[in-house]
């Protein structure tokens, strides 16, 4: 396996040696990378800012560190995140998401305000583009806003509203950074995971109902107003006060019900990492111990490469909290 390290867009470095790699991608969101060395060769070439690009996906070096480990051995470690990390490099006050138009348009008016054609040139990036419209139909419900917060944030929250995903690419050809949205495919009748089926080496199923709600009532000056639905004995309220009903619709996500697995997986010819199955896509996880089948998109695969190449998934209605996990724990 080969690490590329580039420098502005030109290929300064191949790795083959090195201890470990890990790398985090993420269906929202930015994941993280973390590289260690057994020696300082490469050090002249990984310096912060250059970029090391495994597969399609790019990470930006933005920490290292030169230690020994307590058996006196020289590590090098290098870590970072993923090229999305750029859109945390842009704040934004007020982002009001309208019921007249896509998520996809708005996601990418987002980025093109901030960093394309931004009204201050400073906040411009030469180079930032945006991939074409692919036609996604996802509209809001209603209107909300999104307050003080990074790019990434807005985005991310946008994304998970709209079912969709997003990724910045890393084009050599053309000397591009290229934000794209794109959207898992549904392979729940063509790939499961399972222990029975062998593909499975390890898991953590994980599901909160305890203190979900689906129906939340914004409390403003006495005038309520209702945001969700639900009837009988079925129906969870909670009220919260405000004036904005974006506060509610945050309060009902915050408050959904939530269901995951985090699972190792064992990387079979059943089912092809990256062709049959990627980030974003739709798979059914099956636990028959529990009686358990999980029909979610996966979130985040993290990648782990010593020898060999090692894999564990996330996928689920939205990761949680490491408090969530603990709390919702079989």
């Amino acid at each position: 396996m080969r690490l590329e390290v580039f420098k502005d867009f030109e290929l300064v470095d191949m790795l083959y040696e090195f201890e470990s790699f890990r790398g985090v991608r993420k269906y929202r969101g930015a994941g993280d990378f973390e590289l260690v060395l057994n020696n300082l060769d490469s050090m002249d070439t990984l310096e912060i800012g250059n970029c090391i690009l495994l597969h399609n996906d790019c990470y930006i070096i933005e920490d290292f560190s030169k230690y020994k480990n307590m058996e006196n051995k020289l590590k090098l470690e290098i870590s970072g995140r993923h090229l999305n990390s750029l859109l945390d490099r842009r704040a934004v006050s007020l982002v009001t998401v309208n019921t007249a138009q896509t998520y996809e348009v708005q996601m990418y008016s987002l980025v093109q305000n901030n960093f394309i054609t931004a009204a201050d040139p400073n906040r411009r990036i030469s180079n930032f583009v945006n991939a074409s419209l692919k036609g996604y139909s996802q509209i809001p419900t209603t209107q909300y806003e999104l307050k003080n917060m990074t790019v990434l944030e807005a985005l991310t929250e946008m994304a998970a509203n709209g079912n969709l995903g997003f990724m910045v690419n890393y084009d050599i050809e053309n000397q591009q950074y290229i934000f794209e949205i794109y959207q898992g495919q549904d392979k729940t009748e063509d790939v499961f995971f399972s222990e029975e089926f062998g593909n499975i080496l390890d898991s953590e199923v994980y599901k909160r109902t305890s203190d979900s709600k689906n129906v939340v009532y914004l409390n403003n000056e006495g005038t309520l107003t209702a945001v969700g639905s639900g009837s009988g004995i079925n129906r969870k309220e909670s009220i919260i006060t405000g004036n904005d009903i974006s506060f509610a619709r945050e309060e009902l996500y915050r408050r959904a019900e939530v269901t995951s697995a985090d699972c190792q997986i064992a990387l079979t010819e059943q089912f092809i990492y990256r062709e049959d199955w990627d980030l974003g896509d739709t798979v059914s996880f099956i636990d028959k111990t529990l009686g358990f089948i999980v029909e979610k998109p996966i979130l985040e695969i993290t990648e782990y490469y010593t020898d060999k190449l090692d894999v564990e998934v996330v996928f689920g209605d939205r990761i949680p909290t490491m408090i969530e996990r603990l709390k919702g724990r079989w």
